[in-house]
């Protein structure tokens, strides 16, 4: 595994050019218990979501919340930005098939040799079998981490911005080990990544300085992701 971070800034006005305001957006993705997310609910809508993130703050810094991403992006106006933090998670797609070793073993041996993991038995026999796992030859790697891309337009009135963001969170859940063939014993193990996908593509019209709920998603049975975005329309240096 190997982490990386890319980010683009473009902040200043370039010399000769009329100066622009800029752009700071801030996107906060944080892990909420379910029964939290719905009694805010009635407050994560409209102008409320402000006070809702103080409380969610709160809750981070008193370990009833996780927080998993908080980027900063900034953008002339008119131009597109992009902020990316991953780790590189590298991992095998083909493999050679191994050569399993045997032993053999006297009558209810096998509860006693078994690892942990995965030893398969063979039933009713003497024999027990170790699976072990193939012998990769092929890698692939893919990132896991968050992104947010955006390009933002102030209004002339400069307290509204029009903002198309792309935003995303993947994350590495661990390594799954897979019997090729559970009803034989002799079959050896691979393993696979799992990975989970929360994103969303989206234009939105918003309020300089405020926050919005830009999506929530369930991850469990009890457990919610949420991004929040805020947007701040900064004026040019004089």
């Amino acid at each position: 595994m190997r982490a990386a971070f890319a980010a683009l800034l473009v902040a200043v006005p370039i010399h000769g050019e009329e100066p622009v305001w800029s752009v700071r957006a801030e996107l906060l993705v944080v892990q909420l218990p379910l029964r939290e997310v719905i009694r805010l609910e009635p407050r994560l809508r409209g102008s409320k979501v402000g006070a809702v993130i103080e409380e969610i703050q709160a809750k981070i810094a008193g370990g009833e919340a996780q927080l998993i991403a908080a980027p900063v992006i900034w953008a002339r106006d008119g131009e597109r930005t992009f902020s990316e933090t991953v780790e590189e998670v590298r991992y095998s797609t083909e493999y050679n098939p191994p050569h399993a070793q045997g032993f053999f073993a006297p009558p209810g041996a096998a509860a006693r040799a078994a690892p942990n993991f995965a030893d398969v038995l063979i039933p009713n026999a003497e024999r027990l079998s170790r699976p072990t796992l193939d012998v990769p030859n092929t890698y692939e790697t893919r990132n896991a981490g968050h992104a947010l891309e955006m390009e933002a337009r102030v209004d002339k009135d400069t307290r509204t911005i029009e903002l198309a963001v792309f935003a995303h969170d993947v994350s590495f859940t661990g390594m799954r080990r897979i019997l090729k063939t559970p009803a034989h014993a002799n079959d050896a193990l691979f393993a696979q990544p799992e990975f989970r996908t929360l994103k969303t593509t989206t234009a939105i019209t918003m309020g300089s300085g405020e926050w919005v709920l830009l999506n929530r998603s369930l991850l469990t049975a009890d457990r919610c992701e949420l991004f929040f975005l805020r947007a701040t329309a900064v004026p040019p240096l004089p």
